[in-house]
């Protein structure tokens, strides 16, 4: 009979508890992938919660997940992971429901300015500003990385700057993101001033004493870092001094003069010829004193009388080399 009785009594314990009410269950669906714009994650930033116990949802919904991703950057939540933040805010796993994915993959609500448009508005403020000497240009040192930044609550503008050191022709454009006025993010590109100029390139292996002509030599326009030497002149009609490769840029001092027939005489006039990036102009002058090609001779401007120096060239014109002599 007591065993009959025991029995009983268990039976009815468990039917009790059977019948007495659950804790709620907290619900929590796993989306996958998420994107975010705060900086600190909460757990109902990344995933879907339901509870019919609202006080519960809520602590729930505010249980720390750590840190938002930074631009560019990826951060894996498991389900590990969140059912061991929940304990530690005191919701344990026995009360929680997952669903969906294994683990939320989290990225930062953003936007990607490419490194070449960031590049385009750079070029386009220096075009604006024009921030060199007439003529000149702008080479490009180094150029921007992709700029990630965080999405704005409006589109974001994009608004370049100048940081320059005039002492060294150098130039940096910081282009800056501005959510409204506020900069959210920034990049630059550095600049070098560049200088319009002339170069001679040898078309073909030359070798000493061989005449440069236009079969073998081209005059060509450039742009280079420091400003153009106002005596140069081209080296056609002069020859080789050693052995110049193909391709090669013809300095002074790889070339000599041709020693032939007297080109320029004394009181002979002459057209005074003066080339530069893009125009040529001339004037008509009197040689004070023979020259075959390549000398430096003395000739007198027909209409400001000024005497000047000038090189002879192999057509019998004359380049004034810019420095004014004694008569």
């Amino acid at each position: 009979m007591g065993r009959a009785l025991a029995l009983i009594s268990l039976a009815l314990a468990a039917s009790a508890w059977a019948a007495a009410p659950k804790a709620p269950s907290l619900r929590a669906h796993l989306p996958g992938t998420v994107t975010v714009r705060e900086s600190s994650l909460r757990l109902g930033s990344v995933c879907v919660l339901a509870c019919p116990d609202e006080a519960l949802l809520r602590q729930a919904n505010d249980v720390p997940m750590g840190r938002a991703p930074l631009p560019g950057e990826k951060l894996v939540l498991d389900r590990r992971t969140i059912l061991s933040r929940l304990a530690s805010s005191g919701i344990p796993a026995g009360r929680v429901e997952l669903s969906g994915a294994s683990e939320v993959t989290v990225t930062r609500d953003e936007q990607v300015f490419p490194a070449d448009r960031l590049l385009q508005a750079a070029r386009e403020f220096l075009a604006k500003e024009h921030p060199g000497p007439a003529g000149c240009g702008w080479r490009l040192l180094r150029r921007p990385g992709d700029l990630v930044v965080p999405r704005g609550s409006q589109p974001l503008e994009l608004r370049p700057t100048l940081h320059d050191d005039k002492a060294f022709g150098l130039l940096r454009v910081e282009i800056a993101a501005l959510d409204g006025e506020q900069p959210v993010g920034s990049a630059s590109a550095d600049f070098k001033l560049s200088y319009p100029a002339r170069r001679a390139v040898a078309l073909a292996d030359l070798l000493p004493g061989q005449t440069l002509d236009e079969r073998n030599v081209r005059v060509e326009n450039m742009m280079a870092d420091q400003p153009a030497d106002p005596n140069w002149a081209s080296p056609i009609g002069l020859v080789a001094a050693c052995r110049i490769a193909r391709g090669a840029a013809i300095t002074p001092g790889m070339v000599g003069r041709l020693q032939g027939d007297v080109l320029v005489r004394r009181n002979q006039t002459v057209m005074m010829k003066i080339e530069g990036f893009a125009f040529v102009l001339s004037a008509p002058g009197v040689c004070l004193s023979d020259g075959r090609c390549g000398d430096v001779v003395r000739v007198r401007n027909a209409d400001s009388g000024r005497v000047v120096a000038a090189r002879v060239t192999p057509d019998g014109t004359v380049r004034p080399l810019f420095e004014e002599v004694t008569p």
